[in-house]
């Protein structure tokens, strides 16, 4: 496998090399001569890479690293030694970051460095935040002497940690139906059908060709929430991930984590009830068509 990397590593910067030469701004006989530095991202010609964490009552997890070497356009005839620069998004600290390699060396007559691993390991600075939390780290070679940095020397890792699982999909317990003659009923622009088929009022079924879509219910008043079912015309057409979020006044939402859940019913409760108007349902999975043909929601007897 490692031979297999640093082969394929070896074409890409050579071909990269020979790109960005031909491509230099510089016009002059010397942009053929001069050594370029590039950075190889493990899966050729994925520069930006984006990942998904879980919180839930157990930490946050998720795999939020990058691996990539340094390569040249062309072999050198000494030993170059590269260092990085690291930046981040304002949300994400710099002292949370960690690369495997502080620096790597190119070897005389090598054309890419040992693989470097850039990672956020220790996620417990987040622990108490319940919030759903982008965040961007980006991975640039540092300017080397004798060496110019060639055009793609920048990558990045955008990391999204979904909010607190505050779901199981199970049929809340201890639980009634809420009235829903009063209901008020939304859906995402784009979606076919009549979104009164939430509360039972129209027929056939509210449904889109693309995850992810939501649909919104205002109750009329404020209800200590428990859980709820949706139907679906079949497990064929029904979601396999859905984000439930829950507001007092319908403009400041809060959102419940991400639930993977399956079944043409499907059952969720709130792990902790919440007291809340208004309750947004968003199929985030499978990207086809997907649809919904009823909601009942609960709350606590």
């Amino acid at each position: 496998m490692k031979k297999y990397w640093k082969y394929m590593a070896f074409a890409a910067v050579a071909l990269l090399g020979v790109g960005s030469a031909a491509c230099s701004d510089d016009e002059g006989d010397t942009s053929w001569s001069a050594t370029y530095a590039y950075l190889v991202p493990q899966h050729l010609g994925i520069l930006d890479k984006a990942v998904t964490l879980s919180h839930t009552s157990e930490g946050i997890s998720g795999d939020a690293s990058l691996v990539f070497s340094v390569g040249l356009n062309k072999v050198s005839s000494k030993d170059l030694t590269f260092t990085f620069d690291v930046v981040t998004s304002e949300t994400l600290p710099g002292s949370e970051v960690e690369l495997s390699l502080p620096e790597v060396t190119i070897p005389a007559g090598e054309l890419v460095s040992a693989p470097i691993t850039l990672s956020v390991p220790d996620w417990s600075f987040e622990a108490e935040n319940r919030a759903k939390v982008e965040y961007t780290v980006a991975v640039s070679v540092a300017q080397t002497a004798g060496v110019e940095l060639g055009r793609q020397n920048l990558l990045t890792l955008a990391i999204t940690k979904n909010a607190y699982l505050n779901l199981v999909a199970e049929a809340p317990e201890n639980s009634v139906e809420i009235d829903r003659a009063n209901w008020v009923c939304s859906k995402m622009d784009g979606m076919e059908g009549d979104v009164n088929v939430l509360k039972g009022t129209a027929g056939g079924d509210i449904a889109s060709n693309t995850a992810p879509w939501w649909v919104a219910v205002d109750m009329g008043a404020t209800h200590m929430l428990t859980g709820a079912r949706t139907t679906h015309w079949s497990s064929y057409f029904a979601p396999t991930s859905i984000e439930v979020e829950t507001s007092e006044d319908g403009t400041n939402w809060t959102s419940h984590g991400v639930l993977p859940i399956s079944g043409g019913t499907q059952n969720w409760s709130l792990i902790e009830p919440v007291a809340c108007r208004f309750v947004r349902y968003t199929a985030l999975a499978p990207n086809s068509r997907t649809d919904i043909t009823s909601m009942r929601l609960y709350e606590a007897e």
